[in-house]
């Protein structure tokens, strides 16, 4: 009883804070019924039609696209709201509802000295000015990235890119979270990095000008007022986790800045079915003119409400993918929006480290799938921090992760109605402790993975068996010092004629044969 007036406590206080005066939405119950319910009289009103009451000092703004048809209109008074709500047009009428980016701090082993807005100088930690590998896996004159057989290796990655391209746990000294950094790789197939997709952010917006997106931004639209460019730097973070050259998943896509938070990182649900709308129309016209396939990444969200979750519907019908946080208030996911839309892909967060799930990540039957949420690095936002990254932590990390990954299948070819399937069916499964999902009714144990293993195994059968092996042991990462989960007995069987400098686990962390080990 305690835990449910704790919650009811929260919802309540939430609900104050996230109603914009007396602006409110409307949604029609179908695109055609615009004109017929602004001719429409008002339930116990004589002569009194809608559009004499909300007319053009009142209306703000009409949204359309596909079978979403609704509006927007201020300083109603609640006798007005209550009588449009019994209109035989209308579906739904809610408040112009804040919404916020989700973001969170820090996990329990982090330095209380460290914060959320943890800044890493890249040039130190990877001596940049020696003209050492930078991490970066797209430059052809860099010794360290490899392009065998048609993967591409990402030395030295950054974790939550090794993550999505390994089954196993990655290796993790809790005295120092930089001990095992060079052994952490991200592999990727170099013909499929999103070069025929737009990725829409709908944001803070995007510092374009940063030179690990490589001029591949595009300033789409601002819904706030505030203009182009990201001051706050939630959607420039979020932007490389997706597809910069150093931290991102997809590393070629062409990133559409849709700016619909402010630079205090809050919006509205106006300003976000405005991106929503843009996203749509625009990725019609580049479907088009340039034949790419869209996705788009919604780091962001409300109490849960129909008329955002119908416009997320409306979009997945047009052809757009939209990819959603969980959001970060350790509770069901049902309960906001649009994480509730049945149409979205919906991201938990989970910690790479401890393979659990995040302690903030909200959860249940409307999560799709868990992706790297905590202390993920990617680009910041500042003209003088090029050579910088920022360290930040949240369900807006885990989102453009699969929004990434969303990006490559549409570049292999798979249609956008499958891509969920097809997330859902790469992913690893039964990572989590099943009895930390006991109280977590309905939550998928299902993490994001790019389906690597099935590009090796699809390779060319007359590879002879000694590059087969130096492949797998590159893959799994056996090196001096580092301890991997291997979960094939048969390719662990495989390696031990080679005599790796390492310990190969079974996936019930047994030693397969520590005879054979150096």
């Amino acid at each position: 009883m305690k835990l449910i007036n704790l919650l009811t406590i929260w919802y309540l206080s939430t609900i104050v804070q996230i109603v914009h005066g007396r602006e409110y939405v409307i949604r029609l119950k179908h695109k055609d019924t615009l004109q017929k319910f602004f001719n429409s009289k008002l339930l116990n009103s004589v002569g009194s039609k809608v559009k004499d009451v909300i007319g053009n000092d009142k209306l703000d703004k009409i949204y359309s696209f596909g079978d979403f048809n609704c509006l927007s209109a201020k300083n109603l008074s609640i006798d007005i709201v209550e009588r449009l709500k019994r209109n035989p047009f209308v579906a739904d009428v809610v408040p112009n509802l804040a919404f916020e980016m989700f973001e969170k701090g820090s996990p329990w082993y982090t330095s209380e000295d460290n914060d959320d807005d943890e800044v890493d100088d890249e040039s130190e930690d990877e001596d940049d000015d020696e003209g050492n590998d930078d991490g970066d896996d797209d430059d052809d004159d860099d010794d360290d990235d490899e392009d065998d057989n048609g993967i591409n290796v990402q030395y030295g990655a950054p974790r939550h890119l090794g993550r999505i391209s390994s089954r196993g746990q990655l290796p993790f000294d809790i005295r120092n979270e930089n001990e095992f950094k060079e052994f952490i790789h991200y592999y990727y197939e170099d013909q499929f990095k999103g070069s025929n997709i737009a990725a829409y952010i709908l944001d803070t917006g995007i510092y374009a000008e940063h030179p690990d997106f490589e001029n591949r931004v595009i300033v789409g639209a601002d819904m706030t007022g505030e203009g182009p460019g990201d001051s706050n730097g939630h959607g420039t973070h979020v932007a490389g986790i997706l597809g910069s050259k150093t931290f991102g998943v997809a590393k070629n896509v062409t990133l559409v800045e849709v700016k619909v938070l402010t630079g205090r990182g809050s919006g509205n649900l106006t300003t976000v079915l405005s991106g929503i709308q843009f996203a749509v129309d625009h990725c019609r016209l580049m479907r088009e003119t340039q034949g790419k396939q869209c996705v788009a990444n919604m780091s962001l969200g409300t109490v849960r409400n129909n008329i955002i979750n119908a416009a997320i519907h409306e979009a997945f019908k047009a052809g757009l993918i939209m990819v959603v946080a969980a959001g970060n208030s350790n509770v069901s996911a049902c309960w906001t929006s649009p994480a509730s839309a049945k149409n979205a892909i919906t991201v938990g967060a989970f910690d790479d480290r401890t393979e659990t799930i995040a302690y903030f990540s909200n959860w249940g039957a409307c999560v799709d799938i868990f992706a790297p949420g905590v202390k993920i690095r990617s680009l910041s936002n500042s003209p003088e921090s090029h050579h910088k990254h920022v360290t930040h932590s949240g369900t807006s990390m885990a989102s453009p992760v699969v929004a990434g990954l969303a990006a490559i299948l549409l570049d292999k070819g798979v249609e956008p109605f499958d891509v969920k399937d097809k997330l859902l069916h790469l992913s690893t499964k039964d990572v989590f402790n099943k009895l930390t999902l006991f109280f977590k009714y309905g939550t998928p144990n299902k993490i994001a993975y790019n389906g690597i293993e099935d590009f090796f195994e699809n390779e060319d059968d007359a590879v002879d068996e000694e590059e087969e092996a130096k492949n797998l042991l590159d893959r799994f990462r056996i090196f001096e010092a580092v301890y991997p989960i291997i979960d094939n007995y048969e390719l662990a069987e495989k390696l031990k004629d080679y005599k790796p400098s390492g310990t190969v686990y079974s996936s019930d962390d047994e030693y397969l044969d520590p005879s054979w080990v150096n």
